[in-house]
């Protein structure tokens, strides 16, 4: 494992972030809860995904992406790992390095293309997930 992560992290110095510093490779006894949202705002869902992650902490290490926004500022004010992402190839970049330092970790996602970027990954790497896709947006079911 150990030289998995050497070579991974040489690696990663050639990606757009910084991992050296970050929580990537923090090992803990906690699941990592990866929470992927596709907008950066600060509006009904990104504060109920802000509310999940707040009420699952004392069960799961926290994790937001985002695109840069609001939701990320509030995130890191509340004590999460929080990371911009500015689209699927950053964003599969990013869940390819939680993949390769944690074997086992739980997923929500709001777009279908996050959820195949992680699907993608997983044929690779089969770790253990927990994968929850949450729809939002269905105020036209009832009009």
């Amino acid at each position: 494992m150990k030289h998995i992560l050497k070579k991974n992290l040489s690696q990663a110095k050639r990606l757009p972030i910084n991992i050296r510093h970050s929580k990537y490779f923090e090992f803990n006894t906690m699941i990592p809860l990866i929470y992927v949202l596709h907008n950066g705002n600060l509006h009904g869902m990104e504060q109920m995904a802000l509310a999940t992650l707040d009420g699952l902490r004392n069960e799961f290490n926290p994790f937001i992406f985002a695109p840069e926004g609001d939701v990320i500022e509030e995130a890191r004010k509340m004590g999460f790992f929080a990371q911009t992402f500015s689209g699927v190839t950053d964003l599969t970049m990013k869940l390819w390095l939680l993949l390769v330092a944690h074997k086992e970790f739980a997923f929500i996602a709001t777009e279908l293309n996050d959820s195949y970027s992680l699907i993608l990954l997983y044929a690779f790497y089969r770790r253990k997930i927990t994968h929850l896709h949450v729809v939002y947006g269905c105020k036209d079911v009832y009009s």
